[in-house]
């Protein structure tokens, strides 16, 4: 027999399990509605100038280990190269992906 705790209620409110948990979710909700409009945005193609390929990898320009977030105007869609290039610090994208972007550095890979 389950016991159901969502109408139970608290001594001091709610748990801090249930606030962690719900943030989870909460943060999870908002990156899959921030993938979904920078795949539209940039109509699943690699946001560098005359690459045709599919953009499957989403790149943040302020990585999330340095405090970017999840916001379509901190994500792009690269593709393989472009992605592996900026990880390798041979292509380097600033500006806001919703505006302007200036990319600099090697695009060819060669």
């Amino acid at each position: 027999m389950a016991i159901d705790y969502s109408r139970a209620a608290w001594p001091k409110g709610t748990p801090r399990v249930v606030d962690r948990i719900q943030r989870k979710a909460d943060l999870a909700a908002q990156e899959r509605a921030c993938r979904k409009a920078v795949k539209a945005r940039d109509q699943g193609r690699c946001v560098v100038p005359r690459c045709r390929a599919t953009g499957k990898h989403l790149h943040h320009l302020v990585y999330r280990s340095r405090g970017g977030k999840w916001r379509t105007a901190n994500v792009i869609s690269l593709c393989v190269l472009h992605h592996q290039l900026v990880h390798a610090a041979r292509l380097w994208i600033t500006g806001n992906a919703d505006g302007a972007l200036v990319i600099t550095g090697d695009r060819t890979g060669r």
